[in-house]
This record gives C-alpha cells, sequence and structure tokens, in this order.
C-alpha cells in the first residue's frame, strides 16, 4: 500500500524490519512515513539511530493489546520521544 501511495505523493517511506533496522542512523533518517513495531523503534531511540522529536503524528495500530507484554512501556518511551507542540496521536 505504501508503494502505491509513493506514486501519487512523493513522499519517502521506510519500512523497518529486523534487516533494514540495523543500518538506520540519524543521517540518513528523513522518511515522511516511518512503519515499525515499538520495540524495535524503542530499540533505534535508546541507540540514537532515530530522533523523533519532529514528528507530528504518531498512528498506534493494536492499541487493543495496549498492556500485553510490556507493550505499555514501549508506547511510553516512543511518546516521551516524540516532542513536537502539535504532536497528534491516534490509536488503532
Amino acid at each position: 500500500q505504501c508503494s502505491r501511495l509513493r506514486g501519487w505523493c512523493k513522499i519517502q517511506v521506510r519500512l523497518l524490519t529486523k534487516a533494514t533496522a540495523s543500518s538506520v542512523s540519524e543521517s540518513n533518517m528523513t522518511q515522511d512515513l516511518l512503519i515499525s513495531t515499538p520495540a524495535r523503534l524503542v530499540s533505534l531511540i535508546q541507540g540514537k539511530g532515530v530522533d523523533l522529536s519532529t514528528v507530528r503524528m504518531i498512528v498506534i495500530d493494536e492499541a487493543d493489546k495496549l498492556f500485553d507484554h510490556g507493550f505499555v512501556e514501549q508506547i511510553d518511551e516512543l511518546l516521551a520521544a516524540c516532542t513536537h507542540k502539535k504532536l497528534q496521536k491516534t490509536l488503532f
């Protein structure tokens, strides 16, 4: 779906998988849309591989699992890293 969206909107999309996350650094993280699991993104934040201070919208999928297996702690850390004053938070 994101590939189709890129064709219409000229946005930069990055899917963070186990294989691609290891090559991430702040200097190459200028995406408009970043798709990741909370745990992988928290790991990148802690390792200084990504800066979320300019994020204006965060969408959290699987919100029904928010309290499972440490998920809420990961979300807390992600939201703390998103410091833009106009941040919009969405849960699905």
